[in-house]
Parts: structure tokens; C-alpha cells; sequence
């Protein structure tokens, strides 16, 4: 009788979830812009500042005092908006709106989505799959190493009770 072993190595079927516990960084807005992402307050107005935060979730219709358009939606499409199997953008991929480990608390303070690796200059490894940014993409937001600061969520937090 003769057995044939078939072992398959990195392989994730499309349906399971990414299973890595170590990351390197973060996915946050560009240039240490604040943490808390304000959708309960009226700081923004214009689509030029809402467009960071539409970037990491297209699921918003309004964002503070801004709502979103289709002409504004549209204006965005050409940005990042797939997950890969693999970094190559001849890999299987589907459409993306929002980053699963994008949270908001009911104050309005934000944890960014973690990035477990990176391959070149675009590629980045997140917990759904591999994302491509583009050159626009690094308008928005940028790449940063180890954890993200918390030490501003408190006075943030104090603020939103207390206002």
C-alpha cells in the first residue's frame, strides 16, 4: 500500500482569520495627527479633514459636523480599497471598507489597525490580509513602529464627560 503525505505551508484560506499575535507597528493618521478619531463633536467641517477618517472606515456617511457626498466617496475610490492574499496584485484579492481592528470608544478615541509585516515600500501585512498603499495613501496616514500612544485617552476621555 502506498500513502501520499500532502502538507501545505503559509497557506489561509480566504475565510479564516489572520492568526498572527506579533506586529510591528501601526496603521495612524499622518504626521501624529491626534488620536481620537471625533466623530462626536463638531471639529470637522471639511471634506479636506474628513477624508483621513473616511480612509480607514467608507462605511461613514457623516463625520462630526461633515457629511460625505457621493462626489467625495468617488473621490476616494482610486485610494487604497483591496485585501490580498499575498503581496502581489496578481494575488486573489476582495473589495475593503473598514479595518477590523479600527475601535472607537463612545468618546470618540480611536485604536489603529496593527500591522504584522511589511514587504518593500507598499506592502503591509494587517490583520484581514495585504494591503498596498499607494503614494495618496501616504497623504493620509502613515506607518509607525511598536504601540500606539494612549497616554492622551484619559484627558480625552475626561474632556467628552465633561462636555
Amino acid at each position: 500500500m502506498t500513502v501520499i503525505a500532502l502538507v501545505l505551508l503559509g497557506c489561509q484560506s480566504s475565510n479564516e482569520k489572520l492568526a498572527v499575535t506579533e506586529f510591528e507597528g501601526f496603521i495612524g493618521f499622518k504626521q501624529n495627527k491626534p488620536w481620537a478619531i471625533t466623530f462626536n463633536d463638531c471639529t470637522v467641517y471639511r471634506f479636506a479633514e474628513a477624508k483621513v477618517y473616511y480612509w480607514f472606515d467608507r462605511n461613514l456617511d457623516k463625520l462630526s459636523c461633515y457629511k460625505f457626498s457621493e462626489a467625495d466617496k468617488t473621490a476616494l475610490l482610486g485610494f487604497f480599497n483591496k485585501v490580498y492574499q499575498m503581496p502581489s496584485l496578481t494575488a486573489p484579492s476582495k473589495g475593503f471598507i473598514r479595518f477590523e481592528q479600527l475601535n472607537v470608544s463612545p468618546s470618540g478615541w480611536g485604536t489603529f489597525p496593527k500591522v504584522f509585516a511589511r514587504q518593500g515600500a507598499n506592502w503591509f501585512l494587517v490583520q484581514e490580509g495585504w494591503i498596498y498603499l499607494q503614494d495618496a495613501d501616504f497623504e493620509l496616514v502613515e506607518i509607525y513602529q511598536g504601540l500606539q500612544d494612549m497616554s492622551l485617552k484619559a484627558t480625552h476621555d475626561s474632556y467628552y464627560k465633561n462636555h
